[in-house]
């Protein structure tokens, strides 16, 4: 059998196009015309009919997933390679996906191949083969799950992209030629020339490109109307939602107030939230699960420092144990002049000068350096120094503020200006934006863990001894703190204590019998002398409130036994 085996992919340079009038006239629901909007015939349409009537077709669809912003492309052709029609567009709904664009690219071939082919399977006699490849199996495997669902359970309608993939199972079965769904391996023209490349294989390299062009040049976000088989939409805040729909709706009420509250502690602009490249914030985050309450507590500002510490329990020191400042907060932790804290910050901007320049857009590495500098030095970095382009990056991280980099939020800018150097280099061995910021921001991360241990042996000690010595300390003030209230609870209470905290520390020296009377009666013990001072001034007058004068009425009238013996 012969193959057309094209020297080059001319799809993409302006191939003749024949248009036939009207194309989207034939398809009476909007959705469809929608969605085929960006159908461009290679053959006169009698040759198309033709091809498609006698069957043998194969055809391969693509898509590229761009945010919001996703598209697919597909091709038909016949079997000796001769290219009928091809075809890219938009894919509607927020929260884009691979998946779904890919499913989109074959939905489209399916509403394309049902308008142009036979209406019914009477009027062909002898309906021939329809190949369809693409290069995700998870797509292939849903579809033919679905074709051999025998009956609608309730839980199927809430699984991922549902709509797209019950859509496809429904008009499969109305086709009037044996359709059938085959795997290719995405991307072979990056190994091999596209000439040597088989059939599926050069198709499939084509409809990536037909989506990938779509994704890249078109501004405008066409909107398509929901699909026949799904009337229903979840939409918050304007936008689509077609998998994960518990979680989106959680976020919807939760994150307006998370937002807010990031804002209050932070002093940001709403418009402020908008710069950060908050995928790579959820990137960052996850390979520190094993610590979640200490990074939680960091990228919050809440760490139990001196000041949050002695806040909560003000027998607890407050200053920094390094430098002995008298405040020791989250912030002060970076730039503490101790020497060891000194020490953790030269080795921490070594580690960011390590990097292969040819991989790194040097001027980031020059900026982050020189922000991270000026930052722990209190002052401002000065955004002439680099070229225009990197300005906006530097006034949005200096709005978000550079500590924030140790809390794992980037400014969106970093990715892109790394994307952009990527794009510039001939050999392409760039590491792209989300990766180098994933790479960097774990340096950041890392570097902020190992600066809590140093500052935790600090404060509690670096071994067993040292540790005991200020656990006791603390346990200490502690105690002589609530024996300071002895005689403010109420009597009935005050049997729990013994006659001083030293007497106390006598009799139970072990600490952990220490901590736990402490732990057992520290509340008890200070809500008794917030019931004691109550009660004491219950319906009780001050003594100003009674007569400063003696109440005898009459000259030598006893107004008491004692009064009268002091008379007598």
């Amino acid at each position: 059998m012969d193959v057309l085996c094209p020297l080059k992919d001319f799809m993409l340079q302006s191939p003749p196009i024949i248009h036939y009038n009207s194309m989207t006239e034939t398809f009476h629901p909007p959705w469809q015309a929608a969605l085929l909007n960006g159908t461009r015939n290679l053959q006169p349409l009698s040759t198309i009919r033709h091809h498609v009537n006698k069957g043998h077709i194969i055809s391969c669809s693509d898509g590229s997933a761009n945010g919001d912003k996703n598209s697919f492309g597909f091709l038909a052709a016949t079997q000796q390679g001769l290219r009928l029609v091809r075809c890219n567009g938009f894919v509607p709904g927020s929260f884009g996906n691979s998946f779904r664009s890919e499913a989109y690219g074959v939905l489209a071939t399916l509403v394309w191949a049902k308008s142009i082919g036979p209406n019914r399977v009477q009027d062909q006699p002898s309906p021939g083969n329809w190949t369809h490849y693409l290069d995700n199996q998870s797509v292939i495997k849903r579809i033919q799950r679905a074709l051999q669902t025998t009956y609608i359970a309730p839980n199927v309608e809430l699984l991922p992209e549902h709509d797209v993939i019950k859509e496809i199972a429904t008009i499969i079965p109305t086709l009037p030629w044996h359709f059938e769904l085959e795997w290719v391996q995405g991307h072979q023209d990056s190994k091999v020339p596209y000439h040597r490349l088989p059939l599926a294989a050069q198709l499939n390299c084509q409809a990536d490109k037909l989506a990938t062009t779509y994704a890249h040049t078109t501004d405008v976000i066409a909107s398509i109307p929901p699909l026949p088989q799904s009337p229903c939409q979840l939409i918050i805040q304007g936008k689509t939602i077609t998998r994960a729909l518990k979680r989106r709706v959680i976020d919807a009420a939760t994150i307006p107030a998370y937002q807010a509250y990031l804002c209050h502690r932070f002093g940001w602009q709403p418009s402020i939230l908008d710069n950060i490249d908050w995928e790579n914030y959820k990137t960052l985050l996850k390979p520190h699960r094993k610590s979640w309450p200490t990074v939680m507590k960091h990228l919050h500002d809440i760490s139990p420092t001196g000041h949050i510490a002695h806040r909560n329990n003000s027998a607890l020191p407050h200053n920094c144990p390094a430098c002995q400042a008298p405040n020791e907060t989250n912030s002060h932790i970076l730039v503490c002049p101790a020497t060891s804290r000194a020490n953790w910050r030269t080795k921490f901007l070594q580690s960011l000068n390590h990097r292969d320049d040819a991989r790194s857009d040097p001027h980031l590495m020059d900026i982050l350096q020189d922000g991270i500098r000026h930052y722990f030095h209190s002052t401002h970095i000065q955004k002439e120094k680099y070229p225009l382009g990197y300005h906006d990056l530097i006034k949005t991280q200096t709005a978000l503020g550079w500590g924030q980099l140790f809390k794992a939020r980037w400014s969106k800018h970093w990715a892109i200006r790394q994307d952009e150097y990527g794009n510039k280099q001939s050999e392409k061995n760039a590491t792209n934006g989300s990766q180098w910021v994933y790479n960097t921001g774990q340096k950041f991360l890392k570097s902020w863990l190992e600066l809590w241990q140093l500052r935790n042996e600090e404060r509690h000690g670096q071994d067993r001894e040292q540790q005991e010595a200020f656990r006791k300390q603390t346990l200490t003030a502690e105690l002589q703190e609530l024996y300071q209230l002895k005689y403010e609870v109420c009597p009935s209470d005050r049997s729990i204590f013994h006659e001083t905290a030293e007497d106390h520390m006598l009799k139970h020296p072990n600490l952990s019998q220490l901590e736990d009377w402490i732990c057992m009666y520290r509340d008890p013990i200070r809500a008794s002398a917030k019931r004691a001072k109550q009660l004491g001034i219950h319906q009780t007058r001050t003594l100003l409130d009674y007569p400063m004068f003696n109440p005898a009425t009459l000259p030598g009238q006893r107004t008491s036994l004692t009064a009268g013996a002091l008379s007598g």
